[in-house]
């Protein structure tokens, strides 16, 4: 598709600003002496925010990949690996979300991971280290353990073994952007700039495809979130704006999407799709005046599809535009 290629060239244009935009989040994250779950309480500042949305997207980089590779006793997306072969099924009957354990080996692995993060949380990290290594002997292929390991290592100063870490989480899930994001941390604390803007190019990339999965599934509040966090590795880039336009777009937050469609436009003039948007908003709120000012801008552009396709929702009955999806 023509916006995913332009959206992958956009992308590579990542470099050492993407490094010093994300230092920022890296100062924020060394302050806690953590990366990937921080779990201390500090004093309010004018980072607060987005220190509370770190912490529960890495308590999630934790949790989610451990979900999916053992639910249903199956690695999934992992169909050759040894684990995984001639093991039967549980049953389609568990229900979203719950781990099932499927052997005595899970089973002590993953007791060996909760008590490493307990021993994290305390600033314990060797004893984390520890427990996560013999996690890790039983089940050498969990992503979410090496990506824990690593930020043990992290928290220690031993950056080397933490990059080496994070490469092992990022190799067995190449779409686990925040393991990505703290490889580039990592590098960055050893003076790696392009190793560092290489990583957050693919965690950005990572975070973009995890958020379009979302928004394809109607799980809006974790579509925003990815998309967020691409706006923090580089709040120039227009396309994540344009992406939180149609998250507020069918969550009905039109204010927040106008916004968004805005800022996208602002950054790039040339994202007509973010005057779709702004077209199916405007007819949303009653505005017809500028929804017709959105099509025209659209014709001006040469955008014939998107002019035609917004004419045809002008040219509806209201009662049809105001049930319309994005």
């Amino acid at each position: 598709m023509k916006s995913t290629s332009r959206a992958r060239q956009s992308l590579q244009k990542f470099s050492l600003r993407a490094v010093a935009l994300s230092a920022a989040a890296f100062l924020l994250l060394l302050a806690h002496a953590q990366v990937s779950h921080a779990q201390q309480q500090q004093q309010e500042d004018p980072f607060e925010t987005l220190r509370k949305r770190r912490e529960e997207l890495s308590r999630r980089a934790i949790e989610e990949p451990q979900r999916r590779q053992i639910e249903e006793g199956k690695l999934v997306g992992r169909p050759s690996s040894a684990s995984a072969e001639g093991r039967p099924p549980l049953g389609a009957s568990s229900k979203p979300g719950v781990v099932r354990v499927v052997s005595p080996e899970e089973k002590k692995a993953l007791a060996h991971m909760e008590r490493g993060l307990g021993y994290f949380s305390k600033k314990q990290f060797e004893r984390a280290i520890q427990e996560y290594r013999e996690a890790l002997r039983l089940m050498p292929d969990m992503p979410a353990l090496h990506n824990n390991l690593g930020s043990a290592q992290f928290a220690l100063g031993s950056f080397e073994e933490a990059i080496e870490s994070f490469k092992r989480a990022c190799q067995l899930e190449p779409e686990n952007a925040q393991a990505h994001f703290n490889l580039g941390l990592a590098y960055l604390k050893r003076g790696a700039e392009a190793e560092a803007a290489d990583a957050f190019n693919r965690a950005a990339q990572a975070y973009l495809v995890t958020g379009d999965e979302h928004l394809s599934a109607n799980r809006l509040k974790q579509a925003e979130e990815a998309f967020a966090q691409v706006n923090r590795i580089d709040p120039g880039f227009y396309l994540p704006y344009l992406k939180l336009g149609l998250v507020y777009e069918a969550d009905k937050r039109y204010p927040e999407a106008i916004q968004a469609a805005n800022e996208a436009l602002r950054l790039q003039p040339k994202a007509n799709a973010a005057r779709l948007i702004l077209g199916r908003i405007y007819l949303a709120i009653n505005q017809r005046d500028k929804a017709l000012e959105q099509h025209q801008k659209l014709k001006d552009a040469g955008e014939t599809d998107k002019a035609q396709t917004l004419q045809k929702l002008i040219d509806a009955p209201a009662s049809d535009s105001q049930q319309r999806t994005p």
